[in-house]
């Protein structure tokens, strides 16, 4: 195949490539980061509650994951990141507290 005919599938995976890249772009930039799940109060939550927490709180990493994924600064990532973490905290005392108060379970 002589370089002449190659040339425009070249070009037509170049203007692809692009546009893709401009779609991921215009997506990225809409995406705003994720509201924080309830965490109910250890001490007064049922098994239930804890379990729908649970699943929230999961949901919730996901999709911060992918709204990490499209931050460019390294602060801005951070903040977010710590964000996260402090409601995976919140929840992981929530379980202890409830563990506690419900060891029969």
């Amino acid at each position: 195949m002589k370089l002449t005919k190659k040339l425009p599938i070249v070009f037509t995976f170049l203007l692809t490539a692009a546009g893709a890249a401009d779609v991921f772009a215009s997506s990225c930039a809409k995406q705003r980061m994720p509201d924080a799940p309830a965490i109910p109060p250890g001490e007064a939550a049922t098994v239930r509650e804890m379990y729908e927490a649970q699943n929230h709180v999961k949901a919730y990493i996901k999709s911060v994951e992918k709204h990490l994924n499209c931050v460019a600064s390294s602060s801005l990532y951070n903040e977010r990141l710590e964000q996260v973490q402090n409601v995976a905290a919140a929840y992981n005392q929530a379980v202890r507290v409830f563990k506690a108060k419900h060891a029969s379970l």
